[in-house]
């Protein structure tokens, strides 16, 4: 599928008949729908998705033979890196939910291309020498609960877990209550590398995402 096409299927999505402007408040309904759609968009890839408990998502690219970062400090193979093979990961991507009201552009934009970028080397037999991961985070306008880039401060922990879990959005419904809405949970626990709320997956490093 190319990029417009994709871009069709995203553009109705939440847009309002009056405006034009855009209404995917994390977790509603219009930005969970494109959720869904990138769920989609990665199997039709046979990408690897991975989900923490705050409603960030990655697709991975793996090509074969190189080791993920996890496996590789588990059991180090000297042969993969003599090959010129690496287990961290280039992240690309963006968000899917929007200010009140807001562009076609921002966010999305930056999943769609990122699809068509995957697609684009792959179609010249491009083959990677490290994971391609293709994020969708969450919250990254702070149109629901006034904190911009959410999603990925608490990938990276440039917020603390306990304090999110406090955040409320405008009918007085908390953080931890909308992930669950959705299928998700806020996770809050700490890990060996600080407050965190969720272990970095392979490939994601503290530092690395940006909105």
């Amino acid at each position: 599928m190319d990029f417009e096409a994709m871009w069709q299927q995203l553009a109705p999505i939440g847009r309002s008949t009056t405006s034009g402007g855009y209404h995917r408040s994390p977790f509603g309904s219009a930005e969970r729908e494109c959720h869904a759609w990138f769920l989609a968009e990665c199997e039709r890839r046979g990408l690897e998705v991975e989900q923490d408990g705050n409603g960030n998502t990655v697709g991975w690219w793996h090509p074969e033979g190189i080791v993920r970062e996890d496996r590789r400090l588990a059991e180090p193979d000297p042969g993969a890196e003599r090959h010129g093979l690496s287990g961290s990961g280039v992240l690309t991507g963006s968000h899917l939910d929007s200010v009140v009201d807001g562009g076609a552009y921002d966010g999305p934009l930056g999943v769609v291309t990122a699809f068509a970028a995957v697609d684009a080397l792959r179609e010249r037999g491009f083959v990677p020498t490290r994971p391609i991961g293709i994020g969708a985070f969450v919250e990254e306008e702070g149109s629901r609960f006034g904190i911009a880039c959410l999603g990925t401060r608490l990938i990276t922990g440039a917020i603390d877990p306990a304090a999110a879990t406090e955040l409320r959005d405008r009918d007085g419904l908390h953080l931890p209550g909308w992930p669950a809405r959705s299928g998700r949970t806020v996770a809050t626990g700490s890990t060996s590398r600080g407050t965190r709320t969720m272990p970095a997956p392979p490939g994601w490093r503290t530092g690395t995402t940006r909105c």
